[in-house]
């Protein structure tokens, strides 16, 4: 099976400054690719490029088998569709704004009014047909710019950030209804959202400085980062250093500079220095007294110095002789009586915790 895109040594320069340095990248057909990163990370110019819409300095794109060049470009454009973080909505109606594109493959009338039915009828905004595109809100924007991009059938389609100006309540129903919709469609999706890139990828890519520092599943690079940078944007909250003080059958027993000592599993030397990663939501409260017989390799007494409020949860911040974060929910922090000062045994798997010399 051909690769939908391939990217190898791409640069992008203006100027001085080196905006893109992707050595690899793959996109398999009917991969949902995240991209995240900060802002400024370069995520948006790689996607410009994928999609054509912007030159590169060197390097090798490959789109559906077919190198790019100046010959190739526009019968590849057809086959693909861009969603854009801002909906451009043009001033005629919902029905001829996610035609155009249709219109623009000559397609014949009777089937652009049942494919644009069809897909106006998939997003719920059927009702909408006859209203100018330029007085909808933004939720309805969002729904017409995606029946605009899906109504040609691309075979790549290509997301810059498509749901950031929408309110959370609109934003969390359109990403479910998005995943089932565009099921089998070669997806590259470009995000600062953590959730999003959990909900929706397949695969994931972190970017930073034009830079790929690490892919994967979401799962692998959410719970193994690379590094610290990594770490920090994917939501780890609990990052520390130490050494290697024992490793016996992939248990690594790592000593902390106060003396304390964390169980992880991995492949390190004893001796290394390492630094050890631990996710807040992997991080279990209990009573002081109360005794984990469990796979628990982890516990400690900890003084809980912060409790804040945090959406759904609360962000409990300890204080174990090293610093260490623990995610709970409401329900958790009133049956415990959890408030600041209070004496606390907080515990965590040696599997949850990721390890990587230093």
């Amino acid at each position: 099976m051909i690769d939908t895109v391939t990217i190898k040594n791409l640069k992008k320069v203006y100027g001085k400054n080196t905006i893109l340095d992707i050595v690899e990248l793959t996109v398999k057909k009917g991969e949902f690719f995240t991209i995240i990163g900060p802002n400024g990370a370069g995520k948006s110019t790689l996607l410009l490029i994928t999609g054509l819409l912007e030159s590169f300095n060197h390097g090798e794109i490959s789109i559906f088998g077919h190198m790019i060049d100046s010959k190739t470009e526009v019968s590849l454009r057809r086959k693909i569709s861009f969603i854009f973080q801002s909906p451009l909505m043009y001033r005629m109606t919902v029905f001829d704004n996610i035609a155009l594109g249709l219109k623009f493959r000559h397609r014949d009338r009777k089937i652009i009014k049942d494919k644009v039915n069809s897909w106006m009828e998939k997003l719920g905004i059927s009702h909408l047909s006859s209203r100018p595109g330029t007085k909808l809100s933004g939720g309805e924007a969002a729904r017409v710019s995606i029946a605009r991009a899906l109504v040609t059938e691309p075979e790549l389609l290509l997301m810059d950030e498509p749901f950031s100006d929408l309110d959370p309540l609109t934003r969390e129903k359109l990403i479910y209804e998005f995943k089932d919709l565009i099921s089998g469609t070669t997806t590259i999706f470009v995000t600062h959202v953590r959730d999003e890139a959990l909900i929706l990828g397949d695969k994931l890519a972190f970017m930073e400085k034009g830079r790929i520092l690490q892919h994967g599943t979401p799962y692998e690079v959410f719970n193994h980062p690379v590094n610290e940078q990594v770490a920090d944007f994917v939501g780890v909250e609990t990052i520390l250093e130490g050494y290697a003080d024992e490793v016996k059958d992939n248990l690594v027993t790592v000593k902390l500079p106060g003396g304390e000592f964390i169980k992880a599993t991995g492949n390190i030397k004893k001796g290394e220095k390492v630094k050890i990663f631990i996710r807040p939501e992997h991080v279990i409260i209990a009573h002081e007294e109360i005794d984990f017989k469990s796979s628990l390799r982890n516990c400690y007494r900890g003084k809980i110095i912060n409790l804040i409020a945090a959406g759904f949860y609360y962000r409990v911040e300890l204080d174990c002789n090293f610093p260490l974060i623990s995610y709970v929910t409401k329900q958790s922090v009133e049956e415990m009586n959890l408030t600041e000062e209070k004496i606390v045994k907080a515990c965590f798997k040696a599997t949850s915790v990721h390890i990587i010399k230093i």
